[in-house]
């Protein structure tokens, strides 16, 4: 029976005894050394599989799990890109502090117009 599923034969083996012991067609001390391991190694890999048996056959709901609904979809996506506008409108305000700080003659009137016209002169004089 246990030929049918995917699994190792060392893993097939333990299976086939522990269910054998389970059964009573093999009684531990025989399960134990046809598997060469020592009796609580024994129980506690067949307890292992037993748990993961009763896990398997609890009762879950019927059919696919729920998705997120599509208000919600689109109210992540709305958040999302408002994380990514504040994040470009932080970084631009971040270098405009950079630049008050390294050129805050730049920041005056009267420093961006003799600005221009020191540009303007160096254009007009190459």
């Amino acid at each position: 029976m246990l030929d049918k599923f995917t699994a190792s034969p060392h893993a097939q083996a333990r299976m086939r005894a522990i269910l054998e012991t389970v059964s009573g067609q093999k009684t531990i001390p025989e399960a134990c050394a046809e598997l060469g391991l020592g009796e609580a190694i024994f129980h506690r890999i067949r307890g292992q599989a037993l748990r993961a048996g009763l896990n398997a056959l609890e009762p879950k709901p019927m059919g696919r799990p729920r998705t997120a609904t599509t208000a919600q979809s689109s109210v992540v996506a709305a958040l999302e890109q408002e994380n990514k506008d504040l994040k470009i409108a932080l970084r631009a305000a971040e270098v405009r502090a950079e630049i008050a700080q390294s050129m805050p003659h730049l920041l005056t009137r009267k420093g961006r117009s003799e600005t221009k016209r020191q540009s303007t002169r160096r254009k007009k004089g190459s």
